[in-house]
């Protein structure tokens, strides 16, 4: 029986789906990002290589470092807070335990990607997303109990194919890649492995290059076999034995995550990116930087006539050299320049310079960089505010396609591992080293998650902006019409204002609490009011008292 029949077929189909995809992808590999990309037909690993001699002028690779820099930084940076953790019912919103224990799981939550090599993959990932468009990032649970809960792979551009729902969702992987025979014994063991790679290791040949695919896509047998579970994984070698697989799992959730840049709609499965659409631009770019550089060099180093006596012997270009040589025919005497060369290079530099602004737009660079573009001796810190929301708002779309296709199930694999390793202390009713345990309230409940990353408050800043709006035009209208007060909810004003700002829980106190302070409140004013009303009592009783008394003295 043929065990990876099935699997090299649809591996077969799913290649030739992306096969026009190629050509651009090695395009931009070879333009801009020669270490990046594994090709079908390239060799892998050591013997792979790297050729920068395409690469002329630089702008592409500068703006890409600087479009996934600020990315990184915008979107998923370890400096700051980027999400936080709510739930789906508004009526838990103000449970002052259920606050408590989410600023918890979120303080935890981050300590886990702090810990794990999370950060390093996702920045890996953002450079192969700007650059090409789809990214996959590999998410898994790390099996030692005292290591960092998960570990993460980001793949490159070439070694795996994708295909998706109908929904566009990618719920498939196949990935073709190159290991070792050291490194395929370690992973899967000697005795999964098949007879070839047994006999390298062996004879000492660890570092031979062994083809392995991975698949992960949805098992057909979930729902009917009850060991099935929603995606199988499968691992085998190309070559071997056709009824041996390297080894078989399955997950629950899909372990890839796999963010495109845009889509031309939901039957494109890889999109397209910025430097996709700079292409153009690129290859003009190093075609005019070549040309600069032969003008230059014709401009030092013009082509030359000489005498034919001249032939085979060397002539001294040197500064103050010294030359005999025949009379030239027509009186010409010595060696000479050809013709004159006289490039227009101030018109060339002009030219080439619109070009490279053109592919740092198209890399967003101007967003990254606008404060430090923007002449500051005549602007205003309001009128950097504004400029920055603005030109962060064009990423819109881009940042709602990472939030659906990354973040989101990122969050929620990392906090799923968190809970399985967290199970065995809550069932014993304890708190767990990696999560609280949480209140009955929570028990059965999805969480949500909202992101408070810079790109993030960027669009909130709108709705920020109209709360301050609302407010300030009551204030103004209340001096004429006092009335006009009992039209704004102030409460609710800060709870959605402190929601917009990401502003921490434990910083605006639940509706009961700030009800047991406001009834507080009452009661001492009603007592003082009291107080007052019984000195004012005893005071005219007093007053009463003494007039009676000058009264009866007068008498």
């Amino acid at each position: 029986m043929d065990a990876k029949a099935p699997y090299l077929r649809r591996l077969a189909a799913l290649t030739a789906e992306r096969t026009p995809y190629l050509a651009p992808w090695q395009a931009v590999r070879d333009f801009v990002l020669p270490w990046h990309g594994r090709f079908p037909g390239e060799a892998g690993g050591k013997a792979r290589t790297i050729n920068t001699d395409r690469i002329l002028d630089n702008t592409a690779t500068l703006a890409h470092r600087v479009l996934a820099s600020g990315l990184m930084a915008g979107v998923t940076s370890p400096a700051r807070p980027w999400f936080r953790l709510g739930v789906p019912d508004p009526r838990l919103a103000d449970n002052a335990a259920v606050k408590l224990w989410l600023h918890d799981a979120e303080r935890m939550l981050r300590t886990v990607f702090a810990r794990s090599n999370l950060y390093n993959a996702l920045a890996a990932l953002y450079e192969e997303l700007a650059a090409f468009g789809p990214a996959v990032m590999l998410v898994h649970e790390d099996p030692d109990p005292e290591g960092s809960v998960v570990t993460a792979q980001t793949l490159t551009v070439g070694e795996f194919c994708l295909a998706q729902d109908a929904a566009g969702r990618v719920n498939t992987l196949y990935r073709d890649c190159q290991m070792t025979v050291a490194q395929v014994v370690a992973e899967f063991g000697l005795e999964a492995v098949s007879a070839g790679v047994r006999r390298q290791h062996g004879a000492g040949r660890l570092d031979g290059p062994v083809r392995v695919v991975q698949v992960i896509e949805p098992d057909p047998a979930f729902g009917t076999d009850p060991a099935a579970r929603r995606f199988r994984e499968v691992w085998f070698e190309t070559a071997g034995e056709p009824d041996r697989l390297l080894r078989q799992g399955g997950y629950d959730v899909f372990p890839a995550l796999c963010p495109r840049w845009g889509l031309a709609g939901t039957g494109d499965v890889y999109g397209w990116s910025p430097l996709l659409s700079a292409l153009g631009d690129v290859r003009q770019l190093q075609a005019m930087e070549r040309a600069y550089a032969q003008a230059v060099a014709k401009m030092v180093n013009p082509p030359l006539v000489a005498p034919s006596s001249l032939r085979g012997i060397p002539v001294n270009a040197l500064p103050g050299g010294v030359n005999f040589v025949d009379t030239l025919q027509g009186g010409a005497a010595g060696v000479r320049s050809l013709y004159d060369v006289q490039p227009r290079t101030v018109e060339l530099q002009q030219s080439m310079e619109f070009v490279r602004q053109r592919i740092r737009r198209a890399c967003y660079e101007d967003v990254w960089l606008m404060v430090s573009d923007l002449d500051r001796a005549t602007v205003t810190a309001t009128e950097i505010e504004a400029r920055r929301q603005e030109k962060l708002l064009l990423l819109g779309p881009v940042l709602e396609r990472l939030h659906h296709d990354l973040l989101d199930p990122l969050v929620e694999r990392v906090f799923r591992i968190m809970v399985r390793q967290a199970l065995p202390d809550w069932q014993r009713g304890f708190d767990s080293p990696l999560l609280p345990l949480p209140p009955p309230e929570l028990r059965g409940l999805p969480l949500r998650v909202d992101y408070i990353s810079v790109l993030a408050d960027a669009q909130k800043a709108v709705a920020l902006g109209g709360i301050e709006r609302v407010a300030a035009f009551v204030g103004a209208l209340a001096g004429a019409y006092p009335q006009v007060r009992d039209k704004f909810d102030a409460d609710q004003a800060v709870d959605e204002f402190a929601d917009a700002a990401g502003a921490p829980v434990r910083l605006v106190r639940p509706d009961p609490a700030v009800a047991g302070l406001r009834a507080d409140r009452a009661r001492q004013q009603a007592a003082q009011q009291q107080l007052d009303t019984l000195g004012q009592v005893a005071t005219i009783a007093r007053t009463g008292a003494e007039a009676a008394r000058a009264i009866g003295l007068g008498t």
